[in-house]
């Protein structure tokens, strides 16, 4: 028989046709016809929490270095919305990995073929809030033995068998918080988790000041079991210790009480003017906090400490006039070409197209998720089914749940993949993926943020690869390019937020800046990347969007778009050899070197980075 749209040849009794798409199916209904593309919208942010620091081996004293850090949220991506006014495709745990592991890796399993059937059985997360007071007073009676014991002079067992309790307690005291957090953004208008929120986040953030309060005493003194107990602390441990009072602990709190603040203004019609003090107020506080720990400001803290990154202000000024000089045009003729490609579209390739940008994965691409695992090494598909089926995934179906989507961990080996209302298409789920599967094989508390954010979005550049047989070759390429489009969007809205961060976070009177001004200094930081008009029209209008993400992710945008780069290089190398692909993006999740960061490892991988301009006439390339 033909196509009923193209004319193709199809053999009988065909559902879709292959070559564009189109149903073969007689209908009396009028699809939808998506004739213009509209800007994206501008998104609601996926929210960071301000809590105490996680453990290396014992855990308290850890990173003393991060103690502003973004507490094990790996974020999704929030910058690309849907073309069709839909919502987004997401933007971000801790397991160490053991020299013991028997777990075999995926490059050992290349070899093996996959399975002819994946099944994706969804068993939603089920989450308890079960800290009671009790659990409080316990942790301060161990506290104290600890204290008591070093000090009495015992043993160095048994002042360690008390700390190792101490840790655990508070580990569990803050895997609580977590929890807390979550069901908080499962309806953020519910005041009864609002308040649970806050209760957790003041006694946990207490615990922590207050520990390390102990720990000051028990450096300046000498007992036997000293050099047991400090033996897991850095030199920049050390000297953060010193540097620590409790108005860090105060300050903490305060952003805390802001960023609910803020989440409260999320139906106001003032929002974009009211949460100007607030931001004002963690901007102080974030620089306060900073100075503490011997920081000009909290821009250059939170690069070197915060997000563990191995680049400096000199390769991000670089990629700022490298991103500047391209992406401009690349993007704007990549948007003129989508807008005609998708005109050329069939009403039915414009719906399947809108669906799988901004659908539910549950409602639309269950059998092409399912496919594509059973295209992957064993370990990977095993790991990245879990997800699935492990009590793992958590959907907000309430209209005041948070925007967004992350992966974060709730207790020891246990994770949490939340998806906000609207924040669950399959490029989302796709990308929560890969930040579940990288939970399996590395504590993201120590990975670089930019390597996780390249482990996600990686996953899913690698997965549209896979679709290219699954879509239909008129569909998949403007799939391709629209997903390269929002990549590319992504890059450039990153670099901005970033500049417009740095030049608030260092200015000369923060305590003077009104929201006039700060649009003044966006609109200022827009000029070299085609203007504030042309970004409006082309990504989305810059103005509300600063508002929406810098409160809740402080100078955390740019690892979007350093990862991006690297990402997109993965779906390149695809393109030539799909298996090569799968075998370096697993090697990216198994072999991770912490110690060369996120430039080492993805140069070991093979992959692009972000600060050279063979990498931008590449992309040029791809969208000319």
């Amino acid at each position: 028989m033909l196509c009923k749209n193209c004319g193709a040849q199809l053999p009988d009794e065909v559902e879709f046709c292959p070559d564009c798409g189109a149903s073969q199916h007689t209908s009396t209904e009028q699809p939808t016809i998506l004739t213009e593309m509209t800007p994206p919208d501008s998104p609601a942010p996926v929210a960071t929490l301000e809590c105490a620091p996680k453990k290396r081996k014992t855990g308290l004293i850890v990173s003393l270095a991060a103690v502003l850090a973004v507490a094990v949220l790996i974020a999704g991506l929030l910058l690309g919305k849907s073309l069709f006014n839909g919502t987004d495709t997401d933007t971000d745990t801790d397991t160490e990995p053991s020299a013991s592991s028997t777990v075999p890796s995926s490059s050992q399993l290349t070899s093996q073929p996959a399975p002819e059937k994946v099944e994706l059985v969804i068993s939603p997360a089920k989450l308890t809030f079960e800290m009671t007071d009790a659990d409080v007073t316990k942790f301060y009676e161990l506290l104290d033995q600890c204290k008591t014991a070093a000090l009495n002079g015992q043993s160095g067992d048994d002042v360690m068998k008390i700390s190792d309790a101490l840790d655990d307690q508070y580990e569990y005291m803050d895997s609580q918080l977590s929890i807390a957090m979550v069901l908080y953004y499962c309806d953020l208008q519910d005041e009864s988790a609002s308040q649970r929120y806050l209760d957790c986040t003041e006694q946990v953030t207490q615990a922590n000041n207050d520990y390390l309060e102990m720990a000051k005493v028990l450096y300046d003194s000498d007992f036997p079991a000293k050099e047991r107990f400090f033996e897991e602390w850095t030199d920049l441990d050390l000297a953060m210790l010193k540097a620590y009072t409790p108005e860090v602990m105060a300050l903490r709190q305060r952003n805390s009480e802001i960023t609910v603040a803020y989440q409260d203004l999320q139906n106001d019609p003032d929002m974009y003017t009211k949460m100007v003090p607030l931001y004002i107020e963690m901007v102080q506080n974030n620089n306060r906090m900073a100075h503490i720990f011997g920081y000009a400001n909290y821009y250059e803290y939170a690069y070197d400490l915060v997000y563990d990154r191995d680049y400096g202000q000199d390769q991000v000024a670089t990629m700022r006039t490298l991103v500047g000089t391209y992406m401009p045009q690349t993007i704007d003729t990549l948007m003129d070409d989508l807008i005609a490609e998708i005109g050329q579209l069939s009403n039915n390739q414009q719906m399947k197209l809108s669906a799988f940008m901004q659908n539910a994965f549950t409602d639309t691409y269950v059998d092409e998720i399912e496919g594509y695992l059973a295209t992957l090494p064993q370990q990977a598909r095993d790991a990245m089914l879990d997800m699935f089926d492990g009590n793992i995934l958590l959907m907000s179906n309430m209209d005041n749940g948070q925007e967004g989507a992350f992966t974060t961990s709730v207790g020891q080996n246990r994770y949490v993949c939340f998806f906000g209302p609207g924040y669950s298409s399959p490029m989302t789920a796709i990308h929560e993926v890969g930040h579940y599967y990288g939970c399996q094989y590395t504590d993201l508390n120590d990975l670089p943020l930019d390597l996780a954010e390249t482990q996600s979005q990686g996953n899913e550049w690698l997965f549209m690869s896979y679709l290219e047989n699954e879509m239909g070759k008129t569909l998949y390429n403007v799939a391709v390019d629209y997903t390269l489009y929002e990549s590319l969007c992504t890059i450039m809205i990153s670099v901005i937020v970033d500049e417009f961060e740095q030049q608030v976070y260092t200015h000369p009177d923060i305590a003077g800046l009104t929201s006039d001004k700060l649009d003044a200094i966006m609109a200022d930081v827009c000029k070299n990347y085609g203007g504030i008009d042309f970004i409006s029209s082309v990504a989305a209008d810059i103005q509300q969007y600063w508002r929406l993400v810098v409160v809740e992710q402080p100078v955390y945008y740019i690892s979007y778009g350093v990862s991006a780069i690297s990402a997109i290089n993965i779906f390149t190398i695809a393109d030539e050899d799909y298996q090569e692909a799968v075998d370096i993006y697993c090697s990216l999740i198994e072999s991770v070197d912490l110690e060369e960061g996120f430039l080492g490892n993805i140069q070991d991988a093979g992959l692009d980075g972000p600060f050279d301009d063979e990498v931008y006439l590449k992309l040029q390339a791809m969208c000319g």
